[in-house]
């Protein structure tokens, strides 16, 4: 207070206001720091939750998916009783709830579990349920991999277990968003409880300035009241006014005291004095107070002067200020409109270039806008669809149902995501994955919802070729070796059950290495084709012919009751290939040798049947070529020997057994030798040679 005192009038005047400003500047920056602070506190719960929550719904929606791929794969194959490709690919079904479940333990933070009790039992019975609904299709996959009469249960307890599971998900997903929203109020709580109490302390400081102000704007007055009554005495003609050694607080109030005492003394002594020349003054009194008069007039214009110009001048200043204040404003509003525009061209452009289609549309599902990729792929033209609703695509695969379930999730979740399939402006139907997300413009109750989709045909496609590669031969079209062992284990296990019969063809093309040699390749894979289509012609439509490798196939004769009916087969088979093919202006000629067995006569498992039928086919290679041959139990004994003895050959190169003969060659005409032949003879340890005839 005494540092203040020190202070000129003027000074006073100028620093309670800059002192308030500097106050107010504090309170400012402070209320922008809390407000920052908890800005960025907010942006990282929002951030980190929602980005949470939006990984835990994806892996829901991956959940669902691969749920549903698994009852499209069961129900696929079990129509095609395919029980190998079953186990694996529904395995790896099953690793896909597996990964669900060790992302859903590595996604969900240990700090946030520990702190939300709730949230924490809600992770541990999802992740139990996930650990049950996997058993549960582990089950139901074994039982529909060993055709079990119990499979139709097991995927209705497999679906329970889903829904339970998918319930359970959405439980944790609701708990998570509670979880974040007592985040942000407690923190948006704690903001408002710090800006009231700062607001307060900072009111408090400023009541404060404003009495202190008030206090000493009180005492200026004061000073000036007293000050302008003394000058008001002094003009009534009374010379006492009292001011004589009073002390004021400011020093320009003090030397303004002064003066008027000071000029309270010469008034005193200009009476004095006036007394004394009043007589000498009174012939000039009246030309004085002309003169007077004039001289008051004259500073009163100058005054008036004065003052207009100071008017005009503060009027101009105002006037300047106000303007330059304004053009700031407008300044400001430029360059936001600027930004802002800039960012709508960058999004537009976004969307109008981007290879996914968009649709927009209002509320009442009125298509508000769509970018050139969706009528790119839809054949519409922008014109054709705004205005509409997005259902003229609508392909009518999917029921009422499955829409109303789309809708509902969108009222509920603001989202939904999935694959449909929709129908072009050609009529074409195509499949496609859609995202749809509810949008609010943050100025109204108004909602906007925003589809994103693309056409995945060639996925689908691609998924088909990729199968078709799998379970059938690429030159001929036919099954290949693995969907051939597939179908003749369903066989065997089909007749096994009814206790009937079927019989297998192992077909090997005779010459046909010849035609390779000769002809070229290219030849050969025409000669295949056509050889695979005129085995087809000659079997029924449940049979099933395949191509093993290179020249073998093989066919499975569905009902057979005896092996006549297999000799008959055969023998057509065999006619049909020995006719001649037509290739590049050449007839070429081969011709087929066929082993055949039959089950249960001559095996009761793939294995051993292919192998015997193999013999077969081998035996009727062995007796000339082009004819069939039906397996019998003499024919294991004969490979069985010949299996000895080719160990025994074998045996008898290491152990030096044979011997060089030189048999001569005579001439005729002569009886002279004129030539030798050599000869090579097996002659074992005992010393007996074995013939030749007996290697053949």
């Amino acid at each position: 207070m005494t540092m203040f005192n020190r202070l000129s009038l003027r000074q006073k005047l100028i620093a309670v206001p800059v002192i308030g400003c500097f106050i107010v500047v504090i309170f400012i920056f402070a209320m922008l720091g809390l407000v920052n602070r908890q800005e960025e506190t907010m942006r990282q719960i929002v951030t980190e939750d929602l980005s949470s929550i939006a990984r835990n719904t994806s892996l829901l929606s991956d959940l669902s998916r691969n749920h549903v791929s698994f009852q499209e794969l069961l129900a696929r194959y079990q129509q095609q009783k395919d029980s190998f490709s079953l186990r694996n690919i529904g395995l790896s079904r099953i690793h896909v709830i597996y990964q669900i479940r060790d992302n859903l333990q590595l996604e969900f933070q240990v700090q946030r579990s520990t702190e939300i009790p709730r949230l924490s039992e809600a992770l541990n019975a999802l992740i139990e349920d996930l650990e049950g609904y996997a058993v549960s299709a582990e089950a139901t996959l074994e039982h529909a991999a060993d055709n079990h009469p119990a499979t139709p249960h097991m995927l209705l307890l497999l679906n329970r277990s889903f829904a339970n599971t998918h319930r359970q998900f959405i439980t944790f997903l609701e708990l998570m968003g509670k979880s974040i929203n007592d985040d942000t109020t407690a923190e948006l709580q704690a903001l408002e409880e710090e800006v009231i109490v700062f607001t307060m302390a900072m009111s408090l400081v400023l009541f404060m300035l404003l009495v202190f102000s008030f206090r000493q704007t009180g005492e200026f007055s004061s000073s000036l009241h007293r000050m302008i009554k003394a000058l008001n005495t002094l003009a009534s003609g009374e010379r006492r006014i009292g001011l004589r050694n009073r002390h004021f607080e400011t020093k320009e109030l003090q030397q303004m005291s002064e003066a008027i005492d000071c000029f309270q003394r010469s008034l005193v002594a200009l009476d004095i004095t006036q007394n004394k020349v009043e007589e000498t003054n009174k012939q000039l009194r009246q030309e004085i107070t002309f003169k007077e008069n004039a001289e008051s007039e004259l500073n009163n214009a100058l005054d008036a002067l004065q003052l207009a110009n100071d008017e005009l001048e503060n009027r101009v200043a105002e006037r300047t200020q106000e303007l330059a204040e304004i053009n700031d404003s407008l300044q400001q509003e430029v360059d936001f409109r600027r930004e802002a525009e800039k960012q709508l061209q960058l999004f537009k452009m976004a969307v109008h270039n981007t290879s996914e289609a968009v649709i927009i549309t209002d509320s009442d599902a009125c298509i508000l806008e769509v970018n050139p990729a969706y009528c790119q792929i839809t054949g519409y033209k922008r014109q054709e669809v705004l205005g509409k609703n997005p259902n003229i695509t609508r392909s009518d695969r999917h029921n009422s149902e499955f829409y109303r379930q789309m809708w509902e999730q969108l009222r509920q979740h603001g989202e939904w995501s999935g694959e449909i399939w929709d129908r072009r402006k050609s009529g074409d139907v195509f499949p496609k994955w859609l995202s749809i997300n509810a949008v609010n413009d943050g100025t109204s109750d108004h909602t906007y919802y925003v589809g994103v989709f693309m056409d995945i045909s060639r996925i689908k496609q691609a998924e088909q070729e990729l199968e078709r590669l799998a379970y059938y031969d690429p030159l001929t079209g036919l099954p290949n070796r693995v969907l051939f062992d597939d179908r003749l284990e369903q066989e065997i296990r089909t007749c096994s059950s009814d206790h009937s019969g079927f019989g297998l063809l192992y077909i090997d093309l005779d010459r046909f290495k010849y035609v390779n040699d000769t002809l070229g390749h290219s030849v050969g894979d025409e000669l295949l084709v056509e050889v695979g289509q005129r085995i087809k012609s000659c079997i029924r439509e449940p049979d099933t012919v395949a191509r093993m490798s290179g020249d073998e196939f093989t066919v499975i004769v569905r009902s057979v009751r005896e092996a006549g009916d297999m000799e008959v087969v055969a023998a057509k088979i065999i006619e049909q290939v020995e006719l001649p093919v037509q290739i590049a202006e050449r007839e070429v000629f081969v011709g087929a040798s066929i082993g055949i067995s039959l089950y249960p006569e001559h095996a009761s498992d793939s294995e051993q049947l292919k192998k015997h039928a193999d013999m077969a086919m081998y035996k009727a290679k062995e007796s000339g070529r082009g004819r069939y041959q039906v397996f019998n139990t003499e024919m294991t004994a004969v490979n069985l020997d010949r299996m000895a003895l080719t160990g025994q050959l074998k045996q008898a190169i290491s152990h030096k057994e044979f011997i060089l003969h030189y048999q001569p060659i005579v001439s005729i005409a002569d009886s002279s030798v004129s030539a030798v032949e050599a000869l090579i003879r097996w002659q074992p340890e005992e010393g007996k040679i074995i013939p030749p005839r007996r290697l053949y």
